[in-house]
C-alpha cells in the first residue's frame, strides 16, 4: 500500500479530551481527509503520538461521521492508556 485516507485533526491535546470536547471532535473530524504517504507518514505519527492529534482510520461520506457515511476504512488503531488496550 503506497498511501492510505484518514480523518486527521491537526489540533494538539494535552490530555485526553473531556466528554465534550470529544463530541466536539468527533463532529468535526470527518471533514478533513488527509492522504498519509511514505512522504508525510512520519510526521502523522508524530502528531498523533506525541502531539495527541486526533483521527479516524476511516472517512466519512458528506464529511458527517457515522456509521451509516463510512466511505472507507484501510487501518485498524489500538488505544493505549495507562498500559491497557480497549480501556472503557
Amino acid at each position: 500500500m503506497n498511501e492510505f485516507k484518514v480523518s486527521f485533526n491537526k489540533l494538539e491535546l494535552k490530555a485526553k479530551p473531556n466528554n465534550v470536547e470529544a463530541a466536539f471532535l468527533s463532529s468535526v473530524i470527518g471533514e478533513n481527509v488527509e492522504t498519509i504517504n511514505h512522504d508525510n507518514i512520519k510526521a502523522f505519527v508524530s502528531l498523533v503520538g506525541q502531539k495527541g492529534c486526533t483521527f479516524s482510520p476511516s472517512t466519512f461520506k458528506d464529511g458527517k461521521r457515522c456509521k451509516e457515511n463510512v466511505e472507507q476504512t484501510q487501518l485498524l488503531p489500538l488505544d493505549f492508556y495507562n498500559n491497557s488496550p480497549l480501556h472503557g
